[in-house]
């Protein structure tokens, strides 16, 4: 019955479309269903755009954000306004894009970018991540190296709205 119900509100939207006066079946097949297929139809996906973004993730940045990491958020971390426009793009990059770039750096400065990101994600505009924090990715790094600090757990909580942080969602730990 649903699915009849369904069909009828397609069919007359469709109809509605192809400008069919008085719901009359004047439009043909082939607009019925070029209609369907166009408005039906989602973003393409391009493989190179995604290499652009983690292209954007190097030695230089990596060194500007953990600067940043010692200013204050009122101050915007000290980061210029074309600076947090374009470093937003970071915080929807796969977590896996992380490991490579952060997984030499010293305890400390894993710590540092985490604090950075989850008051980031907080207060800046754009930074909003969820489950593709990299908070995350960066976290899980610092487990593996059992450098995990006891209190960084319920700093990050008191600190964020964010529910993911720090472990992810849990269809990514399955």
């Amino acid at each position: 019955m649903l699915a009849v119900l369904i069909c009828g509100l397609i069919v007359s939207v469709v109809l509605k479309q192809c400008n069919a006066a008085s719901y009359s079946l004047r439009c043909s097949r082939t607009n019925i269903a070029d209609y369907w297929y166009s408005s039906m139809s989602v973003e393409s996906w391009d493989p190179q755009a995604e290499k652009d973004k983690t292209s954007i993730l190097d030695e230089q940045v990596l060194a500007r954000l953990i600067r940043a990491c010692d200013q204050q958020v009122e101050d915007k971390f000290g980061l210029s306004d074309a600076e947090i426009e374009q470093y937003a793009a970071l915080m929807q990059l796969p977590l896996a894009s992380w490991h490579s770039p952060v997984e030499n750096l010293e305890p400390v400065r894993l710590i540092s970018l985490i604090k950075f990101f989850t008051l980031a994600e907080q207060h800046l505009k754009g930074w909003e991540a969820g489950a593709r924090s990299p908070v995350i990715a960066i976290a899980k790094i610092l487990r593996g190296q059992s450098a995990y600090p006891d209190d960084l757990t319920a700093w990050i909580r008191a600190n964020s709205n964010n529910r993911f942080l720090p472990h992810g969602s849990l269809m990514d730990r399955l």
